[in-house]
C-alpha cells in the first residue's frame, strides 16, 4: 500500500501495529513519532510480516525500513523500555528537503 501523505501514513502505520488509538506526534507535515512498550527487535519482528516491500538495515538497535514501492521511512530507536518510532512519507520529506535547499540558496552573504 503506496502513502501519499500524513493521514495515509497514520492510517498505514494503525494497521500495522493494529493499534487505532497510537498518539502521534506529528512534524513538518512529512512524517511523525510516537513510541511503543518493548524492544527494536522485538517491533521490527511485529513489522516484517506487513513491511514487505522495501529493505532492513541498522546497527546497534536502531533499525530503519525505506520502501520507495510503498513511499515510507521508519526508524525504530530504543528508548528506556519502548521503541521510539519516527516514520515518514519519502516523497514529502524531499520535497520539505529541497525547500529547506531553496531557502539556504537565497540568502545573501
Amino acid at each position: 500500500m503506496r502513502v501519499e501523505n500524513l493521514d495515509e501514513l497514520k492510517c498505514r502505520l494503525r494497521q500495522l501495529f493494529d493499534d487505532p488509538e497510537i498518539a502521534f506526534a506529528d512534524f513538518r507535515q512529512h512524517g511523525t513519532m510516537f513510541s511503543v512498550p518493548g524492544k527494536t527487535r522485538q517491533v521490527q519482528a511485529c513489522l516484517l510480516a506487513g513491511l514487505t516491500d522495501g529493505a532492513w538495515e541498522g546497527e546497534a538497535g536502531h533499525l530503519f525500513f525505506r520502501s520507495d514501492a510503498q513511499n515510507l521511512h521508519i526508524y525504530l530507536a530504543p528508548a528506556r523500555g519502548a521503541v521510539l518510532i519516527n516514520a515518514s512519507v519519502i516523497s514529502l520529506h524531499k520535497d520539505y528537503l529541497a525547500s529547506v535547499a531553496q531557502d539556504f540558496s537565497n540568502i545573501e552573504d
